[in-house]
């Protein structure tokens, strides 16, 4: 017995079917786009995605350049989703924002300092 195609979807350089509760991909995956994680970016053989095996509600899939697309009916299927969110880079940490309300900025040793916001900055200097 086979699989149930339920939907494909072709990109310049990759490829995505849904079957049955499965995500299968190949093709050649730049930036993760392909689903496999951060050791695997492409497979020239259909690969089932593990992430997301069984995840409900997946009823569409749209390929483009450097990205895949899915269209979701279930509630569940979008929660699954948020679970992958990657590491943010250093720039990214270095502006992040400090529980009180200040800017934190990373030194070169990688720890983070205080600095004081713009609103923050606006306020002394209206004084």
């Amino acid at each position: 017995m086979g699989w149930k195609v339920r939907d494909i979807s072709c990109g310049n350089i990759s490829n995505v079917v849904l079957a049955d509760s499965s995500v299968i991909a190949w093709g050649q995956g730049a930036i993760g786009e392909l689903g496999f994680g951060e050791a695997q970016k492409g497979s020239a053989n259909p690969k089932k995605v593990d992430i997301l095996e069984g995840v409900p509600g997946i009823v569409k899939a749209s390929c483009s350049y450097a990205t895949t697309f899915f269209l979701v009916k279930d509630g569940e299927a979008v929660k699954r989703f948020a679970q992958y969110a990657p590491e943010p880079t250093k720039a990214a940490a270095a502006s992040s924002t400090a529980a009180d309300g200040s800017d934190a900025e990373e030194t070169e040793t990688g720890k983070k300092r205080k600095t004081p916001t713009a609103t923050a900055s606006r306020k002394k200097a209206t004084k």
